[in-house]
């Protein structure tokens, strides 16, 4: 089959899920999301920052189609009971009915097992296990 056979789709929107932060360095992520970001809606959620006040998300919409996402829980707080909440908030509130689940880090997996996206990705920009025991080269 060929490539062109698959037209480009714009009608769902791509919630990814990272260990990185949006704002720390420009690599591989930001050049992939910003890419999609200019047909779609792409959700960028990081991992969650803690604070005094009640769990909230901070939504910051950037250029085209990109949304960063912080999630901030209360100090003490149980992550893994309070981000599927915030998780589910910020599909209703931004009217998330279609959509792709990419991953950067396994860590939110468990926090979105209940989610039902119309594909899944799993994206692994490194082996770390080899990265740490690669011999540097002569």
């Amino acid at each position: 089959m060929k490539i062109d056979a698959f037209p480009l789709r714009a009608d769902y929107d791509l919630i990814c899920f990272s260990h990185l932060r949006w704002d720390f360095v420009y690599q591989r992520p930001q050049h992939l999301l910003s890419r999609f970001a200019k047909e779609r809606r792409v959700f960028f959620v990081e991992e969650p920052l803690f604070h005094e006040h009640a769990s909230t998300l901070d939504i910051s919409p950037r250029e085209d189609g990109l949304v960063v996402v912080k999630p901030y829980l209360e100090h003490g707080a149980d992550v893994d009971a309070a981000m599927p909440g915030l998780i589910d908030r910020l599909i209703a509130e931004n009217n998330i009915t279609d959509y792709v689940s990419w991953y950067y880090t396994p860590m939110m997996t468990a926090w979105t097992a209940h989610l039902k996206p119309k594909a899944i990705v799993f994206d692994v920009m490194t082996n770390c296990r080899r990265s740490r025991t690669r011999r540097p080269s002569s």
